[in-house]
């Protein structure tokens, strides 16, 4: 008995805590992207429509391959941020010349800016905050359900890897953001489609739905991982 009461708290004593089980919704948001202000009227000079670049002037040295939010800003509007990649920085005087690479689908939005001052129309308001977030979305239309993801997430509108044949502009569709409880199901319209790397890509603005769960969704996104 003595030597049964030795080998049970043996086996005890072994046991190891096991590590927390992966979340694969959880993730860690992305650095923050170096802000760069542009003026609205300099905006026509600094687009390089051909290689889909924007070429700016900094008062200081920023890394290469940082991200890079650019806000336009004029009289009367409120800034507009248009996020990319820097890809190259070189000394122009005291200052430096940055070159960003626009992500591709923000460039409707910068051709709506564009748009914007040769009307003489307001600059488009800033939207709310998007995250690079990858979530399960089950999207439903009359032509049934697919299984996709997100590529990027706001308050606002979603963008989708999409699958199968690309929906029509203006389109309403029925998405389900998550799984099982951590879940919002949403409803939407699509704003625009693109290709990009043999991969069709969509945008769609929510209009009506479970807001708060799709909140709580985005707030997750800021808590790593345990």
């Amino acid at each position: 008995m003595t030597w049964l009461k030795w080998f049970g708290k043996g086996k005890k004593a072994s046991k190891r805590a096991l590590p927390p089980r992966p979340n694969s919704q959880r993730a860690r948001p992305l650095e923050q992207p170096e802000e760069i202000p542009v003026e609205a009227e300099q905006l026509p000079l600094a687009w390089r429509a051909a290689s889909g670049h924007l070429v700016v002037t900094v008062k200081r040295p920023i890394g290469r391959g940082r991200r890079a939010a650019v806000k336009v800003s004029g009289p009367g509007s409120v800034m507009a941020p248009l996020t990319g990649a820097i890809t190259d920085v070189q000394p122009l005087g005291s200052e430096f010349s940055v070159e960003i690479k626009v992500d591709e689908y923000q460039r409707s939005a910068l051709k709506r800016i564009l748009k914007s001052l040769q009307t003489g129309v307001d600059l488009p308001k800033a939207r709310a905050s998007r995250y690079r977030l990858t979530l399960p979305a089950v999207v439903s239309s009359q032509k049934g359900s697919t299984y996709m993801t997100t590529f990027s997430v706001s308050r606002g509108g979603c963008g989708l890897a999409w699958s199968g044949a690309p929906p029509e502009i203006d389109s309403v569709l029925q998405v389900r953001l998550g799984s099982g409880k951590a879940s919002a199901m949403l409803r939407a319209r699509v704003c625009w489609v693109q290709e990009h790397a043999g991969r069709q890509m969509v945008g769609v603005r929510f209009m009506a739905g479970q807001e708060a769960a799709l909140m709580a969704i985005i707030a997750e996104a800021h808590t790593p991982a345990e």
